[in-house]
């Protein structure tokens, strides 16, 4: 199992091998149960593109995540570093995940990651930087206040 989820485990109810099969699920999930649209307040079944639109990914319980950008939804997608779309599986808006940039937070966000797996509990594994106040450094000092390590084989 991944340490941090990401869309190949958490869209559907199986391991997902790419982003077709991603893909795939989404277009599933749009014939078989829809989606709900804020703006109209009907049941939609197919997927809307807006790929122009962008959301900044961010880690919440563990779980690599986007909210949806959709105005009135409230939603969020799963992401993966391989799949440049997510899917809002509320609305059925597919959109353009943002990845943050190292100089954003102060590292890479496999350095982030490393930080984030010292913690034990998923739902301690949070990161937001899309508000430009949490880096790599203050996740390391939040480890440190919690009494977790914030080096990897520090323990």
């Amino acid at each position: 199992m991944l340490e941090i989820q990401d869309q190949r485990t958490m869209t559907g109810h199986r391991v997902h091998a790419s982003p077709d099969d991603v893909k795939s699920e989404w277009r599933a999930r749009a014939r078989s149960v829809g989606f709900h649209d804020p703006r109209s307040g009907r049941r939609t079944f197919e997927l809307e593109y807006a790929l122009e639109l962008e959301s900044d990914v961010h880690v919440s319980h563990g779980r690599y995540c986007a909210d949806c950008p959709r105005e009135g939804c409230g939603g969020a997608a799963a992401v993966w570093v391989e799949n440049p779309e997510a899917c809002c599986l509320g609305c059925g808006l597919v959109f353009t995940p943002r990845w943050p940039s190292v100089e954003e937070i102060g590292g890479a966000m496999g350095e982030v990651v490393e930080v984030l797996l010292l913690r034990p509990f998923a739902s301690q594994r949070n990161f937001r930087a899309s508000d430009k106040t949490e880096t790599l450094a203050d996740l390391k000092a939040q480890n440190a206040l919690m009494g977790d390590p914030f080096v990897a084989g520090a323990r």
